[in-house]
């Protein structure tokens, strides 16, 4: 019954519909027509020539074309960009963590280049000093300021270092050891005021005393050397080393040149200012002369002959006179000499004869 009953509804809209198709139709055929009309325009159409219509097609769809294709471009770079993100961010990582150990790699081996040429100076310096039995010792500390004036070394009595051991680097003195313990020792520089060190002008041979003048307001590190003759006629450029004559430094060790000489008139006042040639900025390594003064062999004294002995006299007896058995009578004519009689002899045992003996003595007193 349902079904007979919707077969009988009328339908609404039917006319609509028709209406709608016919109106599609000719829509389709007037495209069909245009398109064949574009078509046989395009083929009849001189060669090399554009028309107005494809000019005009042309510039309505160049802006879109160009403008889709960078969308286009721009979103597959974006897709790839996310698809790499995490790629690209470890690869930098490690090209960083590379690039930083380069870095240090770097560092490192100008250190050690650095290391190596104060190594080298050093080297010729024990060399130099062998004689003086060089240890080796690094610097562990020193005194606040600009200046080593004072430091600390990592070597000690358990090496053989003593007081008063002379301290050097490649370029010259640099001071001496003033207290010492098992495996540290302190060196006071020659540039303290405290320092003094017996030395030579090495061109004209004039001993003085240099000592150490810098302080922390100093830009440069000098000495003064005092004390020297009235004659000295030394000049800037000149070396001054050490004479030996103090008994702690070894004769000949390089301390500095001269820079600068006072004109004072009287010689007590007068001094030369001494740069020293060891560099009191930047100390790292030293050397130790273990030795505490060099002997010149070549300048020891000839032995001297042995001294002939003086000839001694041997004593003789004093020889006495024999006693005269008889006293001794003032001769004639000499009444004025008086003569002690001689020792009388032995006393014979007879009494009577004893008697005699003094009889005769007795006369012979008051003659």
């Amino acid at each position: 019954m349902a079904k007979a009953n919707s077969k009988r509804r009328p339908v609404r809209g039917s006319g609509r519909g028709r209406g709608g198709k016919v109106s599609r139709t000719v829509l389709a055929v007037a495209v069909a027509v245009l398109a064949l009309v574009l078509v046989i325009f395009l083929i009849s159409r001189p060669g090399g020539q554009t028309s107005v219509a494809e000019n005009a097609a042309g510039t309505v769809f160049s802006p879109i074309q160009r403008a889709f294709t960078n969308a286009t471009n721009w979103a597959v770079n974006l897709i790839e960009h996310r698809r790499n993100y995490q790629e690209l961010s470890e690869e930098y990582a490690a090209l960083r963590r590379d690039n930083d150990s380069l870095k240090l790699e770097i560092a490192s081996l100008e250190e050690e280049e650095e290391e190596n040429k104060r190594l080298r100076s050093l080297l010729g310096a024990y060399d130099r000093y062998d004689s003086l039995d060089p240890l080796y010792a690094k610097v562990i500390a020193r005194a606040p300021g600009p200046w080593f004036d004072s430091f600390s070394i990592n070597a000690g009595t358990s090496s053989g270092v003593a007081v008063n051991m002379a301290v050097v680097t490649g370029d010259g003195l640099v001071g001496r050891v003033y207290e010492v313990g098992y495996n540290w020792a302190k060196v006071l520089s020659v540039i303290d005021s405290r320092s003094a060190v017996s030395c030579l002008i090495q061109r004209t041979r004039d001993n003085g005393v240099l000592r150490g003048v810098t302080t922390t307001a100093n830009d440069t590190a000098s000495c003064y050397v005092y004390y020297l003759p009235a004659s000295s006629d030394a000049a800037v450029g000149d070396t001054v080393i050490t004479s030996g004559v103090d008994m702690i430094y070894p004769k000949g060790i390089p301390v500095g040149q001269v820079s600068a000489v006072s004109r004072a008139k009287d010689a007590a006042e007068s001094y030369v200012v001494v740069t020293p040639h060891a560099d009191f900025a930047h100390i790292e390594e030293v050397l130790v002369l273990r030795v505490q003064n060099e002997t010149d062999t070549d300048e020891t004294l000839p032995s001297l002959p042995t001294p002939t002995p003086r000839p001694t006299k041997e004593p003789t007896e004093l020889s006495l006179p024999t006693a005269s058995p008889e006293p001794t009578t003032v001769p004639e004519g000499d009444d004025d000499i008086w003569y002690y009689p001689t020792i009388a002899p032995t006393a014979p045992a007879d009494p009577a004869d004893m008697q005699d003996m003094e009889q005769t003595w007795a006369e012979g007193v008051q003659q």
